[in-house]
């Protein structure tokens, strides 16, 4: 319809009609905003889990293909996840240099015998279990640069030493 200036009048239930649709598409666009974001925080958590796994298979692979080669010294460079500043080896149950004393957490566990002795610090909570290790002094810690370390392993028959 239009009005004698030649504008078009629109009726209140079609005003109406109209701020509803607007409405609907806003909260559609906001559901799909916030989902969408969802999913992306998801996909970055599920990616470090991948990158801790791979970083924990390499280590131990690394141990095993020296564990049974006496005398073989081998560098090693481990590319590690997330931001941690450094990894930290342990063995279990022994006495430890003063130096683990500033990382209460891995502490506890290597004096509890958890059965973890390698630790992602800062947290130390980030852990597993290589078999087969032997620690320099029971415990020693690499920092990481550049998002990997680089370790010495030395076959000593049925351990590898890591300094």
């Amino acid at each position: 319809m239009r009005d004698f200036k030649g504008r078009s009048r629109m009726k209140k239930a079609q005003i109406q009609s109209q701020v509803l649709v607007y409405v609907l598409a806003l909260l559609i666009v906001g559901l799909v905003l916030i989902y969408g974001y969802q999913s992306i925080q998801k996909m970055k958590a599920n990616a470090q889990i991948a990158e801790f796994i791979k970083f924990q298979d390499t280590v131990k692979k690394s141990v095993n293909s020296l564990k049974y080669d006496y005398g073989s010294v081998k560098k090693r460079t481990f590319y590690v996840p997330g931001d941690y500043r450094e990894v930290c080896f342990g063995v279990p149950g022994q006495t430890y240099p003063s130096t683990v004393n500033k990382y209460p957490i891995i502490k506890d566990s290597l004096v509890s015998e958890a059965g973890r002795n390698v630790f992602l610090y800062p947290d130390g909570i980030e852990s597993f279990n290589v078999t087969d290790i032997v620690v320099q002094d029971n415990f020693k810690c690499y920092n990481v640069v550049g998002g990997k370390i680089t370790v010495t392993l030395e076959g000593m028959g049925s351990r590898v030493k890591v300094s």
